[in-house]
């Protein structure tokens, strides 16, 4: 009786080898539950997709195509493939290729039967690891095997104890009596026959013998006697490390606790330091003192520039030590220790690919040692070790100065913490006293103007019919000035509150600067002839300049008007301008006005502090005009100076950049 395909499905779904049934193009029509559970597919996954296109992806092209020709022929075939899994990873198996029967011949398929070969594979790779490693032991060893007679004789040695004890062969080694010359006279040879004798081996006996040389090796020895069927020993079997670095080490080690234990008096010392330069200080006098070395640097590093920044020196004050200049070509210590990540040495600091030749002939080192500072994956800086002589380094002094590097960068982190959470409640109160400040200016400054236009445009509403002319200009030309008082106040607050969110970016023009004043002056003729005040300006012509137009004029605008408001009837303001030696533009702003006291000066800029008073007319004014203009003038890559005496008039500079 023949089965049916849905038959032999629940057939196959029962094995508990994994299976897969795919028609002579390759095109999978069935996988069971064992398949499902190897390879992570379900069979709506895999339902009509190739099956190399989905099993044998990292298989070559050419063992692709004789396995897909072989499922074509439907050939019986087994043989090792690696295949996908779902995951991702790849599985080796045993692939059985057969013909899947199907009720008509024509719709013969493929029964590929699969074997988890992982386990096998895991096993064969061990036992090849083994090998090697047992292999390896014998070929490489670094542990000294041995066979010799009691009467001295060597039997046998390997190559790392010929080695150890300084021979150049076998032969060499054993032409010599070992008994008599192979021990010292600190580590007698009776001593360990007599072990053998009484406990018949010897288990990490720690003892001297004698090199070739004549120079002593301190080994650790483990042996067993070998010995006759009537109990007499005819020969030790044993093996030998060579401890003589141990011992070194162990002497190292306490040289290194105790600079250690220094390291630590620093990390204390330190962490009672007030200020960095007081931290620095003990830093690199505890440093030159651990290395015996001449000099010590402590540098900072700024991310944004990408520059070095000196900070500390021993040998030279903080200021002669961060004066000293630096090519933008050229390469600092710090920036090549700090992309490195590492310690490095330039035992040549003339011939090193880490430091420039012109910084290293502004100093008297000819040896220099750095480690980065680092903290939290942050580039803080880096200690640099110098001397002045020729130096060879050791590994113990780039291991102290690491460790120490370590330290301190933890301790610099912390300070650096500090500092900016400093920066950041300053600013808060800042912004919280500009806030107190603008609400003061809109609940009273703003208030006012406002008020005025309110009560006197309700007195001329009301008794428009009983005035005279002259009565209503008056009350007209009042209602006027505070219209624009208010509209300069509202448009000044606008102004500072864009630039306080950033929106302010320069556009910058080339333009005539006397084309720029003369724009802003007349508008402000007016204001001056009802004062009775001589505004003027001088301005050369020639003087060109590349600025942004309306940031430049907002700046005078307010420069001429603060000067109008301040000079009594009768005065003088002018506005002139010239080009410094250096190329620099300066526009000033002098006046023959009141004049002011030098604290008020330096609160001029500051818009939490109480600038503001009346002009020699009782003009109103909030101190917003000058902050705005100090801004403006930052943007420009300029500054504004201030020069005044109560009753002398007051003279304000802009300072623009050179022109390229």
């Amino acid at each position: 009786m023949e089965l049916k395909e849905p038959n032999i499905n629940h057939f196959l779904d029962a094995l508990q080898q994994p299976a897969i049934v795919a028609d002579k193009a390759g095109n999978i029509s069935f996988i069971n539950k064992s398949g499902k559970s190897l390879f992570g597919w379900d069979m709506n996954e895999l339902l009509g997709k190739s099956f190399s296109a989905i099993f044998l992806t990292e298989s070559p092209l050419s063992a692709k195509n004789e396995l897909q020709q072989r499922i074509a022929e439907l050939q019986q075939w087994s043989g090792e493939i690696e295949v996908n899994r779902k995951n991702g990873s790849l599985l080796p198996a045993m692939l059985c290729l057969s013909k899947y029967p199907a009720p008509d011949n024509d719709n013969d398929k493929a029964l590929l039967l699969f074997s988890d070969l992982t386990h096998l594979k895991t096993r064969e790779n061990e036992l090849a690891e083994r090998e090697a490693r047992f292999r390896s032991f014998y070929d490489n060893s670094t542990i000294g095997i041995y066979r010799t007679t009691p009467a001295g004789q060597v039997l046998m040695a390997n190559p790392a104890l010929i080695q150890m004890l300084g021979y150049d062969s076998f032969e060499d080694l054993a032409s010599i009596n070992l008994e008599e010359t192979g021990f010292t006279v600190d580590s007698p040879r009776a001593e360990f026959i007599a072990l053998i004798e009484q406990k018949g081996s010897v288990r990490g006996r720690e003892t001297y013998w004698t090199r070739k040389n004549g120079s002593k090796v301190y080994l650790r020895e483990s042996s067993v006697g070998i010995r006759d069927k009537a109990g007499k020993v005819i020969y030790y079997e044993g093996t030998v490390e060579d401890i003589t670095d141990k011992r070194l080490a162990e002497q190292k080690l306490q040289i290194r606790e105790k600079y250690l234990s220094n390291i630590n008096a620093i990390n204390i010392l330190a962490l009672n330091a007030q200020e960095p330069i007081e931290l620095f200080e003990i830093l690199s006098a505890k440093l030159t003192e651990l290395l015996d070395a001449d000099n010590c640097y402590i540098t900072f590093w700024d991310e944004d520039k990408n520059k070095t920044m000196p900070f500390y020196a021993s040998n030279m004050s903080a200021e002669e030590y961060k004066s000293q200049s630096t090519a933008a070509d050229e390469i600092t210590m710090t920036e090549s220790v700090l992309r490195a990540g590492h310690a490095l040495i330039a035992e040549d600091v003339f011939n090193t690919p880490y430091l420039s030749k012109n910084i290293a002939a502004q100093f008297p080192n000819k040896a220099l040692l750095a480690v980065p500072m680092i903290s939290n994956n942050k580039k803080l800086g880096a200690i640099l070790v110098g001397y002045n002589n020729p130096h060879v380094f050791t590994e113990e002094e780039v291991y102290y100065t690491d460790v120490a590097a370590k330290e301190i960068s933890l301790i610099v982190d912390k300070i650096r913490r500090l500092e900016e959470l400093k920066v950041s409640e300053q600013k808060l109160r800042q912004m919280n006293a500009e806030k107190d400040k603008l609400f003061s200016i809109i609940a009273h400054d703003l208030r006012s103007p406002f008020s005025a236009i309110l009560g006197l445009s309700e007195v001329l509403a009301e008794n428009l019919d009983y005035f005279t002319e002259d009565q209503v200009k008056t009350y007209a030309s009042t209602i006027h000035q505070s219209s624009q008082n208010a509209f300069r106040l509202i448009d000044n607050l606008l102004t500072w509150s864009n630039l306080g969110r950033g929106k302010f970016k320069p556009v910058w023009t080339q333009d005539q600067l006397w084309l720029i004043v003369d724009e802003i002056m007349q508008p402000l003729l007016q204001a001056a002839d009802n004062k009775d005040i001589e505004l003027k300006s001088e301005v050369d012509h020639h003087i060109s300049l590349k600025t942004d137009t309306n940031m430049l004029m907002t700046i005078l605008r307010n420069l001429v008007s603060n000067a109008i408001k301040f000079t009594p009837r009768g005065g003088k303001v002018l506005l002139k301008a010239t080009q410094g030696d250096g190329g620099e533009t300066i526009i000033y702003c002098i006046d023959s006005g009141i004049g002011m006291k030098q604290e008020l000066i330096g609160n001029l800029f500051r818009f939490t502090e109480n600038t503001s008073s009346q002009g020699t007319e009782n003009e109103m004014g909030t101190g917003l005009g000058l902050v705005l203009c100090k801004e403006f003038a930052e943007k420009l890559n300029g500054s504004i100076k201030v020069e005044s005496k109560p009753g002398e008039g007051s003279k304000f500079m802009l300072i623009l950049p050179p022109q390229n």
